[in-house]
């Protein structure tokens, strides 16, 4: 379930790598107590981590440790060099994971008293070595960044099945698949499908606004029909297909929305550079300050909800409004309210 790749220590990053660092970002953090801004920590900007991750990487296969630490006697732990860091990565059997446990540098043809081997050899005879084991906060951290990994994984997988449904449906066509669970070992065989998708493309050419109509119909199944699974999965699906996040309605279910002739090709090729890159495609904010009505509104904003502005578009009131355009449907709208009165 974790990856094998080397990983520092929060305590690493505390004591002993306290220079080196490109960028102000990382150290800054470290400093604040930021954890999880620093995440993901194989990738952190520091020479003796990025020497870690290319000795112990995902395939145990390609590891190259200088050789064991003859010094390290309370448990094994594995030399690597960087310029003039040294580091020791041991590895938690149970999990498989490679920690970054101590690092330093190395010092008077290793007979200066802070020479990395020298206190490597005085951690393990006094047993102060036990303290650099990864600790409670370790394990949280590295269970929070796999979590957001298998996340990726899965969305970037969602994103590849719309790319590739797509391609052959660009102009008009229905297809159909099955998002899977992203963890299908972890469920019931009979749940490892949340939702059938059903996409469908109708261009549109005879009432003098050519047009390509796209409505997406997601099926949960079982359990999955409340879950926030499914929804998550609509969001990609939606962003996956067309950005624009206030584009799209919905009702009984389905997703709609129309686009020029030729856009979806476009989108298509967009895809090709974001799944050759191995990103996610991000959602196109709104363009205009909609007006909608005040009750629930605050609750809305808190809550990541969606309201009805006087258009008829949906969206989740998440910008600032002042600065954005106003709606041209919405003030119509309104101003025969107004007349009204």
């Amino acid at each position: 379930m974790y990856r094998r790749r080397a990983r520092p220590t929060l305590r690493v990053l505390t004591e002993d790598l306290t220079s080196d660092w490109k960028g102000g970002g990382p150290r800054r953090w470290i400093d604040q107590g930021a954890h999880r801004d620093l995440l993901p920590l194989s990738e952190l900007a520091h020479p003796l981590i990025a020497k870690a991750v290319g000795v112990f990487g995902d395939e145990p296969q390609q590891d190259s440790p200088e050789g064991r630490i003859t010094s390290s006697t309370l448990y094994p732990s594995w030399e690597i060099k960087a310029a003039q860091w040294r580091g020791a990565v041991w590895c938690d059997e149970s999990t498989g994971v490679h920690w970054l446990i101590a690092g330093g540098l190395a010092k008077g043809d290793h007979q200066d008293h802070e020479d990395f081997y020298r206190v490597v050899e005085r951690a393990h005879r006094s047993g102060a070595a036990r303290a650099w084991l990864p600790i409670a906060e370790d394990i949280r951290l590295l269970k929070i960044e796999t979590a957001a990994a298998i996340d990726l994984r899965w969305q970037l997988d969602l994103q590849n099945m719309v790319y590739d449904e797509l391609r052959g449906i660009t102009f008009g066509g229905v297809c159909e698949f099955d998002v899977p669970h992203p963890l299908p070992a972890k469920v019931k065989p009979t749940e490892r499908t949340v939702a059938h998708v059903t996409l469908t493309v109708e261009p549109v050419r005879d009432d003098g606004v050519p047009r390509d109509e796209i409505v997406v119909d997601v099926a949960p199944t079982g359990r999955w029909m409340t879950d926030p699974l499914t929804r998550q999965a609509n969001v990609r699906l939606l962003i996956s297909i067309h950005a624009p996040e206030q584009d799209w309605d919905v009702g009984a279910g389905m997703f709609s929305t129309w686009v020029e002739p030729g856009s979806l090709r476009t989108r298509c090729d967009e895809l090709t550079s974001l799944v050759a890159r191995g990103e996610l495609a991000e959602a196109v904010p709104g363009r205009s300050a909609h007006v909608t009505h005040r009750e629930h509104l605050a609750e809305k904003t808190m809550n990541g909800e969606a309201v009805r502005a006087l258009c008829g578009v949906f969206f989740v009131p998440r910008q600032d409004h002042v600065n954005l355009p106003g709606c041209a449907r919405c003030a119509e709208i309104l101003g025969q309210l107004s007349s009204r009165r």
